[in-house]
């Protein structure tokens, strides 16, 4: 017998889920609404069936199975059941469960325990198989007001949030222009964006902070959704009943705050909320970069549309705000002072494209590896630090060493080698404002000129004296040069021995000085006047004054 018991357990477990699986089917195309539907439906069962306070709703029908006759060897029952619109969910010839204020996890248990008394060892199960869905009325701020079909699992946020997705139809008000329909971390209820249809959406002025839903028994309670999408609080968000009624009512004072702030965004302020709770409560309060000493404040609604107020956040946190005020709190590295790099570095990382100093400004020219760039800083910071900062912007054209800053026309030289490789502090020099740090080009050439055969600009290599670039230049021209005389001169044009070790951009002077070279310069100049000489006695003799 209890093998013959078991067995019938089994089956009618089977046949529970094949009856649940088939009526949720019929529901979407009982509906008319295709696949899509049928698979929200099942979504929609299988988030009702794990989530703990689903409320016991009108319409939901269940599927109740148990064993029957155990005396006669026991028959297998299954039962659809509907709840319905009071409440009341009747099981024949056993009585009748109350569900209104029950969850289903609680009608579940009642059911089967009465089922347990009824048919002893009969193995009871009570299994929600499709949610019911109802009308709710909602007016206010709606476009057009009318009835939303909803089910046991809509909370009023859902509801709200999905008519804010719904493009006001003919005759209702345009969103585009809503402020709020933009705002990033907002508290208002944004409005129409996409799509179209006939269910209510959200007018321009609609709140999110002052939703009244009345119920069956004409009780009106007041919730504010912000608490809910900020902080989770579930009793400003309930479950919507059937019977419910839900106006949504115009929004108050709505203030948009932008810049350094953690939440930017457009908030509905409540009565007796001023800059402080705005900067504190709704965004967040400063990021690590915010200006509290310079805070703008642009007003629109009222008769001074367009005035502009500058001021510090310090003695000002009580400000009255009015409707539509926008904030603006800003950046202090904008507002900082700013040292100037110019000359040989770069503005990118070769090769990526991407600034490597957050927030910097640049200019470069033609020449390749010319910058300039804005650097601002903080008081007290040092070149050194700057330098250090900006290192990965020297190229190998930066000729450190010789680098110097400019300070009210004055030039101070700095090198700043020590600060990169040599962490040398000891000369250091505090920023002022407007300084230009200049870092000159060290090109890595030697330009070889005069009585050379290919004279021109060669390769910088260490250690090498003048007769090697000479060399490189093709050697002395004999027939210019007597192989002895040249001169050298450093980037300063500042004349050194001839026996030095070459340094980049020394010039190598190679005389002409043989009596072919000096004579070749001469000659067209002798050339010239014996020839006016010439052609000067000749125009004499024609003319017969050499004659007389």
């Amino acid at each position: 017998m209890r093998y013959k018991n078991f067995l019938l357990l089994i089956i009618i477990l089977f046949l529970a889920f094949p009856i649940s699986a088939q009526q949720t089917g019929t529901t979407g195309a009982a509906a008319g609404t295709g696949s899509a539907a049928v698979g929200d439906d099942a979504r929609q069962l299988m988030l009702a069936l794990s989530t703990a306070d689903y409320p016991a709703t009108p319409g939901d029908v269940y599927n109740l199975t148990y064993i029957a006759n155990m005396a006669g060897g026991g028959t297998a029952v299954s039962v659809p059941l509907t709840l319905d619109a009071g409440y009341q969910l009747t099981i024949q010839n056993m009585g009748t469960v109350n569900a209104r204020n029950k969850t289903y996890l609680q009608v579940r248990r009642e059911v089967e325990s009465l089922v347990s008394k009824s048919f002893p060892l009969s193995g009871p199960a009570f299994t929600l198989i499709r949610l019911g869905r109802f009308n709710v009325m909602v007016s206010g701020e709606t476009a057009v007001a009318g009835n939303r079909s909803v089910d046991g699992l809509t909370r009023i946020s859902d509801l709200v949030m999905d008519m804010a997705s719904v493009v006001p139809v003919s005759g209702g008000t345009a969103a585009a222009g809503n402020q709020n329909s933009t705002a990033v971390g907002s508290n208002t209820t944004p409005a129409a964006a996409a799509g179209s249809g006939t269910t209510p959406a959200l007018s321009a002025k609609a709140s999110s902070r002052r939703v009244t839903v009345s119920s069956a028994a004409d009780k009106e309670t007041a919730y504010d959704l912000f608490q809910f999408q900020r902080y989770g609080t579930l009793a400003q968000n309930p479950y919507i009943k059937p019977g419910d009624r839900i106006r949504i009512l115009p929004a108050g004072r709505t203030i948009q705050i932008t810049g350094e702030v953690f939440r930017p965004g457009t908030y509905e302020l409540l009565p007796g909320e001023e800059l402080e709770s705005l900067v504190t409560n709704y965004a967040d309060g400063f990021t690590l970069n915010a200006d509290p000493g310079r805070i703008i404040l642009s007003r629109i609604s009222t008769e001074a549309a367009g005035e502009t107020r500058i001021f510090d956040y310090q003695g000002n946190t009580g400000m009255t705000l009015e409707d539509r005020d926008v904030i603006t709190v800003g950046n202090k590295a904008i507002t900082r002072p700013a040292a100037f790099f110019e000359g040989a570095l770069q503005g990118t990382l070769s090769g990526t494209g991407k600034e490597l100093i957050s927030g910097v400004q640049e200019t470069s020219s033609d020449i390749e590896g010319m910058a300039k760039l804005e650097y601002p800083f903080y008081e007290g910071e040092t070149l050194g630090n700057a330098v250090r900062a900006n290192a990965l912007r020297f190229t190998a054209s930066s000729d450190l060493a010789a680098a110097y800053v400019i300070r009210g026309g004055a030039r101070i030289p700095m090198d700043l080698t020590r600060y990169i490789y040599y962490n040398d502090f000891s000369k250091d020099l505090a920023l002022e404002n407007g300084d230009i740090i200049r870092i000159p080009f060290l090109q890595y050439f030697v330009l070889v000129a005069g009585a050379v055969k290919a004279p021109g600009r060669y390769p910088y290599v260490p250690d090498r004296q003048a007769d090697y670039y000479i060399n490189l230049a093709g050697g002395r021209d004999e027939m210019k040069n007597t192989g002895r005389g040249e001169t050298i001169t450093d980037m300063n044009n500042r004349k050194v021995k001839n026996d030095v070790i070459i340094e980049p951009e020394m010039m190598i002077t190679v005389p002409m000085n043989s009596f072919i070279a000096k004579f070749n310069i001469y000659a067209p100049v002798i050339t010239t006047v014996l020839s006016l000489i010439t052609t000067t006695l000749s125009i004499l003799a024609v003319t017969g004054v050499l004659t007389k």
